[in-house]
């Protein structure tokens, strides 16, 4: 398990060996899945609104966001 610190912005570094694992790419549409105390990322495509809570049941909502360099 690694152990992210986050910036005073609420970001965190997404290594770069996830990154190419799940095939992030600058530019990708991210997915932010909280489940709980559970935050999934993902890049399934599919939803249509960006940055902005598209679904939200049982505890569970996703948001998309966008990845900038």
């Amino acid at each position: 398990m690694n152990k992210l610190r986050m910036g005073k912005k609420g970001q965190i570094y997404i290594p770069t060996w996830i990154r190419k694992e799940i095939g992030f790419k600058l530019g990708d549409l991210i997915n932010i899945i909280l489940d709980g105390e559970k935050i999934i990322l993902s890049n399934k495509v599919g939803y249509e609104k960006e940055n902005k809570c598209v679904f939200g049941q049982n505890g569970v909502f996703i948001f998309l966001l966008r990845l900038e360099g």
